[in-house]
C-alpha cells in the first residue's frame, strides 16, 4: 500500500470514529431529554421544542422527515411519557427504537418493524397507555414513511379490479 492508500486509509478511521462519536452524542441527548419528561412539573412548550430539535437531529440529511411530524412526534411522546418512569436503560432502548426510525431510509422492514415493536415494549410497562402508545406508533409510522419514501415499502401485489 502506497503512502497516499495510507494517508486516506487513515483519514477514513477517523472521519468515521468523529460521526459515530456524533451519533453517540446526540443518542445521548436525545435519552436525556426523553429521562426529563419523568418531572412532569418541569415540561414546558420549550421541552417539548427541544425533544423535538434532540429528534431531527438523529435524521439523515438526505433523508429528514417533516419538521411537522417529529414536532408532533415529541408532542406526544411528552404528552405520553409525561411523569411516567423510566430506567436509564429503557431509556436508551427508546432513543435506539426512535434514531432507527429517523434513520429508516434503506433498512429492511423488518428492521424497522423492529424498532417499532420494541419502542412499543418500553411505553407500555412505564405506564403509558394503548391508546397513546398507538398514537405514537401511528406518527412513527408517518415518518418512516417520510423518511424511506416509496422505493423502500414493500412490495404489494396488485388488488384484483
Amino acid at each position: 500500500m502506497d503512502l497516499r492508500m495510507q494517508r486516506l486509509y487513515v483519514l477514513l478511521l477517523v472521519l468515521g470514529a468523529v460521526v459515530l462519536a456524533e451519533q453517540r452524542e446526540s443518542l445521548e441527548k436525545l435519552k436525556g431529554s426523553l429521562l426529563g419528561l419523568m418531572d412532569k412539573s418541569k415540561i414546558t412548550a420549550q421541552t417539548k421544542q427541544q425533544l423535538a430539535a434532540d429528534l431531527m437531529s438523529m435524521a439523515e440529511p438526505a433523508h429528514r422527515p417533516a419538521p411537522g411530524a417529529v414536532q408532533t412526534l415529541a408532542d406526544e411522546l411528552t404528552a405520553a411519557l409525561g411523569g411516567k418512569k423510566i430506567s436509564d436503560r429503557d431509556g436508551m432502548r427508546l432513543a435506539r427504537d426512535l434514531q432507527t426510525v429517523l434513520q429508516s431510509a434503506g433498512i429492511s422492514t423488518a428492521e424497522l418493524n423492529w424498532a417499532l415493536r420494541n419502542a412499543q415494549t418500553v411505553l407500555i410497562p412505564a405506564g403509558v397507555t394503548k391508546a397513546d402508545a398507538q398514537r405514537i406508533q401511528r406518527e412513527l409510522d408517518t415518518i418512516a414513511g417520510q423518511v424511506r419514501g416509496p422505493q423502500d415499502l414493500p412490495l404489494r401485489a396488485p388488488r384484483k379490479q
